[in-house]
């Protein structure tokens, strides 16, 4: 670890730390609600222990997330006495006046395909079921070494390869607002745990839609970094890096971790941008390999401050994917709302002069390429020649996507997450179990009375999934039904932090995360808390 001696200035505070075990903070907004910045603030002052922090999110997960049949079922598996223990030697450190990093004494969660040492890693295959990390990932290993307390890992869906998160090992996660509804996937119960307090940041990851459909799904915010600068290693069932882990496992290949051209990213979900922000500092880097030759790099500055300073390009809906009227609304608003404060709002840029064909041929060599890498059944295999035309259309996409930004001098593009906000769980042709029937054509979902293809439920994530743009999601609004709503923001490649910095913008003008009643929805009584 790197430790940060802050004697000095926590000379003011009683090397005893204050042990309250009060719900709220001084502020007198509830612990599980603060952000993960405000969180870490509380601990470095002494306002409360870490813990008595770790000990008010592992009562409220006994409380609430039950199973499958009695609660949320996202957090599957709980590490509470390494965390207790981790919180202890946290406290210990800080009345030495050492710090551990800007997470110090954080309780966090994990999605269940990151390597944690010591727990499983199974990606709900029972083919792994057994498997047993031993290391960590490097990008858990950034969050750790900046002080973090892992109190579980969340469920997904069968190799991370859907829309909802369900399997045979753990179950079904359900949706925080309606536990009818999905909370999606892949990193469904990471989302679902950050909205109900159950933890104050997770580590997801994405390749078609993983971390902004189940943050859209779940009012959170989440990011999908641009391509490449967040190590992906360690994420089951592929094996750890090379320069950690020798021999491949539980799968017997892996990827080169050093190769930039996948679709899969890591990124961070939270309650709140600036909790985004903090954690792509902290997992934006090179991968061991070429850190260890002497790579470098530093993400650029947002470079904008103001709504009044933003030129913000809308593509709200388009006739190759229909979005939901009422989320066409609250997408709507939210972009009048930046107009209102000054930033010039236009409804009419593209990328490309027929933007339906653009979103049409970007998204079926995407898809191509996308069910050929996970196998999925529709996806079947490409040939060297189709391989080699989609990797063209991906390059002719990306040109397209900068030259709109550059020559354009938009500042970011706002587009819906998905056709529909969470639907209701739909386990028709089931998974779960290789090898796999073909779910993906066997569901069918309704948007504005018209029947879709549930396939299409990526068609807007994949968009900016293709091109390797950074994307941020934050909340909108709510439904009439009580479903959230998220946007994406979307940005130039290595604009991380513009993209984040427009969603903190936009929680300043209301739209931000709305904590669901979780103790309603599960049917618990608060007073268990």
């Amino acid at each position: 670890l790197k430790v940060v001696n802050i004697t000095t200035s926590l000379a003011s505070i009683n090397h005893t730390m204050p042990s309250t075990s009060s719900a709220t903070s001084p502020s007198g907004q509830s612990w599980h609600l603060l952000s993960t910045v405000r969180l870490a603030r509380a601990v470095r002052r002494g306002e409360v222990t870490s813990s008595n922090l770790v000990e008010h999110y592992i009562k409220r997960i006994e409380a609430l997330d039950g199973d499958e049949k009695s609660g949320l079922n996202a957090v599957v598996i709980r590490t509470f006495d390494e965390a207790r223990a981790r919180a202890r030697e946290a406290d210990a450190a800080l009345s030495r006046g050492e710090v551990w990093g800007p997470l110090h004494g954080v309780p966090i969660t994990l999605k269940e395909t990151w390597w944690l040492k010591g727990s499983r890693a199974n990606a709900g295959n029972l083919k792994f079921k057994d498997f047993v990390a031993s290391s960590d990932a490097p990008a858990v290993t950034s969050l750790l070494n900046a002080g973090a307390i892992v109190l579980g890992k969340t469920n997904v869906p069968y190799m991370t390869a859907d829309w909802q998160s369900y399997n045979v090992i753990y179950g079904t996660s359900s949706n925080p607002y309606r536990l009818d509804r999905t909370c999606g996937g892949s990193s469904g119960g990471s989302a679902a745990a950050v909205a109900a307090g159950f933890a104050a940041l997770e580590l997801g990851s994405d390749i078609a839609g993983s971390i902004r459909i189940p943050a859209h799904f779940c009012g959170v915010c989440g990011h999908k970094p641009t391509q490449g600068i967040v190590c992906f290693a360690g994420h089951a069932p592929s094996s750890n890096h090379p320069l950690i882990e020798k021999t491949p496992k539980p799968a017997r290949n892996r990827f080169d971790p050093t190769f930039k051209h996948d679709l899969h990213v890591a990124g961070p979900i939270a309650r709140t941008c600036e909790d985004l922000e903090l954690a792509m500092r902290l997992l934006a880097g090179p991968e061991p390999h070429q850190a260890s030759n002497g790579w470098s790099f530093t993400l650029p500055p947002a470079g904008v401050s103001h709504p009044a300073e933003l030129k913000v390009a809308c593509w709200l809906d388009d006739e190759y994917c229909r979005v939901d009227s009422e989320m066409l609304a609250l997408l709507t608003a939210a972009a009048q709302k930046l107009a209102s404060f000054g930033a010039e709002v236009n409804f009419e840029a593209r990328p490309a002069k027929d933007a339906s064909a653009f979103f049409q041929e970007s998204h079926e060599a995407y898809s191509a390429t996308l069910s050929a890498a996970l196998g999925l059944p529709q996806g079947g295999k490409l040939t060297y020649k189709e391989f080699e035309r989609t990797k063209l259309t991906r390059q002719r996409c990306k040109e397209a996507w900068s030259r709109f930004f550059e020559e354009g001098e938009w500042d970011v593009l706002l587009c819906p997450v998905a056709m529909t906000t969470a639907f209701a769980h739909d386990h028709t042709e089931d998974g779960t179990i290789a090898p796999c029937s073909d779910p993906f054509h066997s569901r069918f979902l309704t948007v504005n009375g018209q029947t879709r293809p549930y396939a299409q439920t990526n068609r807007w994530a994949g968009l900016t999934t293709f091109t390797d743009l950074p994307c941020t999601v934050v909340p909108v609004g709510m439904t009439k039904e009580g479903l959230p709503c998220g946007i994406q923001i979307v940005g130039p490649m290595y604009q991380d932090l513009r993209t984040i910095e427009v969603g903190k913008m936009m929680e300043r003008l209301g739209c931000r995360f709305r904590p669901p009643n979780v103790e309603a929805t599960v049917g618990k009584s608060a007073s268990k808390l």
